[in-house]
């Protein structure tokens, strides 16, 4: 049987302007718009937030995840989404489906002018499923071919994720907020970990892809996993 594996979210660019008045999103408890302290030398298994040198002199905040098994980088001034605004960007059309991917993120970041967005999936495999990578692949690509709008042939590449095999999935979809065909380059990495099947996703205007190519490798880069 194929994993119930939800495809991760594929969101549209924000608006730059501001929302009107009465619209007051309900932040994800993970995210607050409060800037987070310094890390100290405490270990701690909760996403955090710290500030962290890259090569280029440039800083990443830090994901971690809550159970302590891995860590990524996004830029330190990107925003994370709430709910209600992940809803707006899923670009799913049944909602028991929306709401199964809402419950298997991990967490939504988007660049400053929200041209770009960032997230991080995990979902957990059925005890009858060994995990199999090459399974898990496939139960991605069918849930994008069910659920993506628009979805055009997808280049599939063998990868490693600090030291674990992973596959990098690119392809073009059709963009919700414009009904552009093929306005959106969506790249998602799939990996596995502890019987979960675990997606960094990247999705971005198909016309600013080389705008943002050296930030998604920098991110990518910096996975870092912990146990």
């Amino acid at each position: 049987p194929t994993p119930p594996v939800m495809p991760a979210p594929t969101p549209t660019p924000i608006s730059t302007e501001a929302p009107p008045a009465t619209s007051t999103p309900t932040p994800r408890p993970r995210a607050t718009a409060t800037p987070l302290p310094q890390p100290t030398a405490t270990a701690t298994t909760v996403a955090t937030r710290t500030p962290t040198a890259t090569a280029d002199g440039g800083e990443l905040a830090e994901y971690v995840d809550p159970s302590g098994d891995f860590a990524v980088g996004y830029p330190a001034d990107w925003r994370w989404l709430t709910d209600d605004q992940i809803r707006e960007r899923l670009g799913i059309d049944d909602e028991r489906a929306e709401e199964s991917t809402l419950e298997n993120i991990a967490f939504v970041v988007a660049s400053p002018d929200g041209r770009a967005i960032v997230s991080v999936t995990r979902s957990r495999l059925p005890a009858s499923e060994d995990g199999a990578l090459e399974e898990v692949v496939r139960a991605v690509r069918e849930a994008n071919a069910a659920w993506v709008a628009g979805k055009d042939d997808v280049a599939e590449e063998a990868i490693m994720l600090d030291g674990v095999d992973a596959v990098r999935l690119t392809y073009t979809a059709d963009d919700p907020a414009t009904g552009m065909s093929g306005g959106r380059l969506i790249r998602q990495v799939v990996t596995t970990a502890d019987g979960d099947a675990v997606i960094l996703t990247f999705v971005v205007r198909a016309d600013d892809a080389d705008v943002f190519e050296w930030t998604f490798r920098r991110m990518e880069e910096s996975w870092q996993w912990r146990s």
